[in-house]
C-alpha cells in the first residue's frame, strides 16, 4: 500500500515527514509545502475564546498543503520590465504539475490527508530527482565538515571529491553559496572596509603592545598598512643582529604586495619581524614602511642592526640607505647567481666561469685579477654591463664584501622566501585585506607556538652524543647552547688548521678574520687552536651571544606576540538599527525593574538615569562606581557624636584628582525614607574610609566589619571624565596607546598602474588623537592604536566601492 493515499491518519507531524520522505524517495518527486495554519496560532486562538480543548502539540499544524516541486505556474507578466537587465533571460522549473496534497488535523490528536493529488504532468525520473536543490543539500553534520574544510583553505575541488564518497553528488555552485553564505554570516554584514578596520582593532584590543602604522598620500589614498605584534617586537630585540627583506605578490584581492621582515633565532629558524601591505614597491614607500618599523622597535633596538640581507632590488637599496644609514647591505647570493646566469648567457665559458669565481672570491687581490680577465675575455656591452652594476656596486654580493659584516649564515633570503611560500599556502589572489591580515597573524602564532613549545621541551633535556670516548668540552657545548649553535662549534672543535691558515685569517685566542667568526661571530677553529697551543681553555660560554644559548626552564615563557584573535560574535550588533534595538531591550529590562520599586527609589533611580543620559550627550564618559555601606548597629567602642559627619572624606589627592576630572556623586537607597530616618537615630556604628585607586580611577572605600553588618545601603557613584579631546595630548610613541578612529575606508580598484598595478584604498579618512607628519616624504604616517574608550566615529562606513 501506497505510503500517503487519501485519508491516511497519522499520530504526529513527524510520523507524516517519515512517510512523506519515503514517499518522495519511491516516486522520485519532492513535495514543497504551501499555506499552512501552525498548531501554536489556532491554540492561541482558542485561548482567546476561553477555550480549553486545544490541539496536541506533536501535530505542529493545524492544517497544512503540499504541492509538486514542479507545480504552480510562475507568474511572468509580473517580471517583465522588473530588474536591471542584466540577465534577461531566465527559467523555471515550474510547469504547473498538479500534484497535490492537502493535511489537516482530525480531532485534536491526529492528522489526516484531507484532499490528495497524485497524479503529476511530467515524469518522475531518479535522474531529475538526484538533481534538484532538496536532495542535493547537506547534512548538519557534513555542513559542518565543509565549512572546517573551507576555513582550513582546502580547495573547492578537494572538498567535492570528499562530499561525494560520504553524500553523493554536490555541485560547484552548491559549495559557492554555502561559502557566500557562511562568509556572511561569519563577518557579519560588514563591508571589506569594516572588517579591515575590525581586524586592526581586535588585534590592538588582544595584544595592547601591538604597532600599527597606516600611510596615506596627499590624497587620502592608502599608501601601506604595517603592523607589528609585541612578540615580533621581542623577536627583533633578541635576534635583529641580521634582517631579512623581500616582498610577495598576489596574496590579495587589492595586489597589495606584502613586505615581509624576518629575523634568525638561534636555533636558525626564520621568526616574523614585521609585515605591511603597500600600494607600490617605491622607493619612497619602503622607505616609510622601514621608517614605521624603526619607530616600531625603538632607536635602542634599531642600532644594533648591523646587516639587512636582500635580493637586488634599487628600491629596497635606496630605502635602506635612507632609514638605516649604518647598515650593511648584502644581496641574495642566489639571486645574484640567477641574474649574472641569465645576463651572460650569450657569453663565452671562459666568461661564465669568471663571473661564477667573482661571486665566491675572499681576496682583494683575486678581485680584481678577474676583473682584468674579464674585460679582455667579455663582449664590450657585457663588460659595460658588469662594471656599471656589479663591479662598482656598493652593496656585498661577493664573499669578499660578505665576509666584513655578520650574516650569520644568511648568504640568501631563503629563510623569508619559505615563509613566503607559507603565505601562500592560506592566501590568494582572491583574499580580502583582512583575510590577508588574519592569515599572517595565524602564520605567526602558529610559529610562535611551536618554538615554545621546542623551548620548553629542550629546556629540561639533557643532550648528548652517542660516541665511544665522550669529551667534556664537547658536552658542555651540547648542553649550554641551542642545537643550531652546538653543531656549529662542535664541528669548528674538531677541525684542526694548519699555521700557514691561522696566519692567512690571522687567527688569535680572541679574533679571526675567517669567513666562520666575521659571519656567525662565533669562535672558530682558528681560535679553538691558537687557545690549544698557548694552553688556555677552548670553549667560554661567556663569549656565546645570548641568541645561541640554551634557554632554561625559568626563562621559557609564552611569547606576548601569541595574539588570541578576539571574534566578535554573530550577535554583537554592528549597524545603528542593530544598536539600536539591542540598547532597546536593554532599556525595557530596566524599565520592567523600575516598575517594581517604591515610589521614592523609583525617583532616586530615574534621577540616575536622567544625568547619566545627559552626560552622555555632552560627550562624556561615565563609570559607575558601587560602594556598600555599614549600617549604624550597636558595637563595641564604635559610638560616635550624633552631630559628627558620617560620610567618608576625600583626600587631598582625591582632591585633586577632582579638580581634573567632573566628578557626580548620587547615592541611591535600597531602604524607605522612614527606614533611612529610623537608622539615623542610632548612629551607634563607627567606620572609616581609604582611598584606593583602580585603573587610574579614585575610588572610596570603607572599612567595615562583616560581623557588625546586617544590611546594605547601596551607593552608586557616577564619575564623569572629560572628553580625552579636550585634554591636551603628548606625542605617542609605538608603545603608547593612542586613539584611532575610522569614518571612512573606501576600497577601489585601479587595476594596472605604472607603479606596478597596484591597488589603491582610497578616500580612507581616519580621525587621530595624534597626527604626525613622516619626514622626507609628503606620505602622512600614523600609528594605530585602535583601541580608545572615547573613541567615537564620526560617521558610519560608507558602502561604497569607487572604481577609478
Amino acid at each position: 500500500m501506497a505510503t500517503l493515499h487519501l485519508n491516511k491518519v497519522f499520530n504526529s507531524f513527524e510520523e507524516f515527514e517519515q512517510a512523506q520522505e519515503k514517499y518522495e524517495n519511491e516516486n522520485f518527486m519532492v513535495w514543497v509545502r504551501g499555506r499552512s495554519t501552525s498548531v501554536e496560532h489556532a491554540n492561541a486562538l482558542l485561548r482567546s475564546k476561553g477555550r480549553t480543548d486545544l490541539f496536541d502539540e506533536k501535530l505542529k499544524y493545524r492544517y497544512v498543503n503540499f504541492s509538486c516541486k514542479l507545480g504552480v505556474l510562475p507568474n511572468q507578466e509580473k517580471r517583465i520590465g522588473t530588474g536591471k537587465g542584466d540577465r534577461p533571460r531566465q527559467e523555471s522549473h515550474k510547469i504547473g504539475c498538479p500534484a497535490f496534497l492537502y493535511l489537516s488535523a482530525k480531532g485534536r490528536n491526529q492528522l489526516f490527508i484531507k484532499e490528495f493529488v497524485p497524479e503529476h504532468n511530467h515524469e518522475c525520473d531518479e535522474r531529475v530527482f538526484n538533481q534538484l536543490p532538496e536532495k542535493r543539500d547537506l547534512t548538519s553534520d557534513a555542513q559542518e565538515k565543509v565549512k572546517l574544510l573551507f576555513e582550513g583553505g582546502v580547495k573547492p575541488s578537494v572538498v567535492r571529491n570528499i562530499l561525494r564518497g560520504l553524500t553523493g553528488s554536490v555541485t560547484a555552485r552548491d559549495l559557492a553559496n554555502y561559502r557566500a553564505r557562511w562568509n556572511k554570516e561569519k563577518h557579519g554584514g560588514l563591508s571589506e572596509e569594516e572588517r579591515l578596520a575590525t581586524v586592526l582593532q581586535n588585534l590592538k584590543e588582544a595584544d595592547d603592545g601591538a604597532s600599527i602604522f597606516i600611510g596615506t598620500d596627499d590624497e587620502e589614498n592608502l599608501k601601506y598598512v604595517f603592523f607589528q605584534t609585541s612578540g615580533m617586537r621581542k623577536n627583533v630585540a633578541q635576534y635583529g643582529r641580521v634582517i631579512l627583506l623581500d616582498h610577495s605578490h598576489k596574496v590579495n584581492k587589492n595586489r597589495m604586495p606584502v613586505c615581509v621582515l624576518m629575523v634568525m633565532d638561534g636555533e636558525g629558524n626564520g621568526r616574523a619581524a614585521g609585515y605591511a601591505f603597500v600600494a607600490n614597491e617605491q622607493l619612497v614607500t619602503v622607505a616609510d614602511v622601514l621608517s614605521s618599523f624603526r619607530q616600531s622597535i625603538g632607536e635602542d633596538v634599531a642600532m644594533g642592526v648591523k646587516t639587512i640581507v636582500i635580493d637586488k632590488d634599487p628600491s629596497e637599496i635606496g630605502a635602506i640607505q635612507e632609514v638605516f644609514p649604518d647598515v650593511h647591505i648584502q644581496l641574495c647570493i642566489f639571486h645574484v647567481g640567477r641574474t649574472l646566469k641569465e645576463k651572460s648567457s650569450k657569453e663565452t665559458t671562459e666568461v661564465k666561469e669568471i663571473v661564477d669565481e667573482l661571486k665566491y672570491v675572499r681576496t682583494d687581490a683575486r678581485f680584481k685579477a678577474l676583473c682584468s680577465q674579464l674585460e679582455k675575455a667579455a663582449s664590450v656591452d657585457f663588460y659595460e654591463y658588469m662594471k656599471e652594476n656589479w663591479l662598482d656596486c656598493p652593496q656585498a654580493w661577493s664573499f669578499r664584501d660578505k665576509q666584513h659584516s655578520i650574516n650569520l649564515g644568511n648568504t640568501t633570503t631563503n629563510r623569508v622566501e619559505n615563509h613566503n611560500s607559507k603565505i601562500k599556502m592560506i592566501l590568494n589572489s582572491k583574499s580580502t585585506l583582512a583575510d590577508a591580515v588574519e592569515g599572517l597573524l595565524n602564520i605567526f602564532t602558529n610559529k610562535e607556538e611551536d618554538v615554545y613549545f621546542r623551548e620548553t621541551t629542550a629546556s629540561f633535556k639533557v643532550a648528548y652524543l652517542t660516541t665511544a670516548i665522550s669529551d667534556p668540552i664537547v658536552n658542555a657545548m651540547l648542553n649550554d647552547l641551542t642545537r643550531f649553535a652546538s653543531d656549529l662549534l662542535i664541528n669548528e672543535l674538531q677541525k684542526v688548521p694548519s699555521d700557514e691558515e691561522i696566519v692567512e685569517y690571522e687567527g688569535s685566542t680572541s679574533e679571526c678574520g675567517c669567513p666562520h667568526f666575521m659571519s656567525y661571530d662565533l669562535p672558530c677553529r682558528h681560535i679553538f687552536q691558537c687557545r690549544r697551543m698557548q694552553g688556555e681553555k677552548p670553549y667560554h660560554l661567556g663569549e656565546i651571544a645570548p641568541m645561541f644559548r640554551k634557554k632554561r626552564l625559568c626563562d621559557v615563557a609564552i611569547a606576548p606576540g601569541l595574539v588570541k584573535k578576539k571574534i566578535l560574535p554573530v550577535t554583537v550588533p554592528k549597524t545603528s538599527r542593530e544598536k539600536y534595538n539591542a540598547a532597546n531591550d536593554t532599556c525595557r529590562l530596566i524599565s520592567s525593574l523600575l516598575a517594581e520599586c517604591g515610589s521614592a527609589q523609583f525617583h532616586e533611580r530615574s534621577l540616575v538615569l536622567k544625568e547619566l543620559f545627559k552626560l552622555w550627550a555632552e560627550g562624556k564618559e561615565v563609570v559607575l562606581l558601587e560602594k556598600p555601606k555599614v549600617l549604624d548597629m550597636p558595637c563595641k567602642d564604635t559610638s560616635v557624636n550624633p552631630g559628627e559627619n558620617t560620610q567618608p572624606k576625600v583626600t587631598s589627592q582625591a582632591q585633586h584628582t577632582a579638580q581634573e576630572t567632573e566628578m557626580e556623586h548620587i547615592k541611591i537607597s535600597d531602604s524607605t525614607p522612614d527606614e533611612n530616618a529610623k537608622q539615623n537615630e542610632t548612629p551607634q556604628a563607627q567606620h572609616t574610609s581609604q582611598e584606593t585607586e583602580e585603573n587610574g580611577i579614585p575610588v572610596i572605600v570603607l572599612d567595615s566589619d562583616d560581623e557588625l553588618c546586617d544590611t546594605e545601603v547601596r551607593d552608586v557613584y557616577i564619575k564623569v571624565e572629560e572628553d580625552d579631546f579636550d585634554t591636551p595630548k603628548t606625542p605617542a610613541t609605538p608603545s603608547t596607546d593612542i586613539g584611532l578612529e575610522f569614518s571612512d575606508f573606501i576600497l577601489t580598484h585601479d587595476g594596472a598602474s605604472e607603479d606596478g598595478g597596484a591597488n589603491r584604498l582610497s578616500e580612507l579618512v581616519l580621525a587621530m588623537d595624534n597626527d604626525n607628519e613622516s619626514s622626507g616624504s609628503n606620505t602622512k604616517e600614523k600609528e594605530v592604536p585602535l583601541h580608545s574608550d572615547t573613541a567615537t566615529p564620526r560617521k558610519h562606513f560608507e558602502h561604497i566601492l569607487n572604481t577609478s
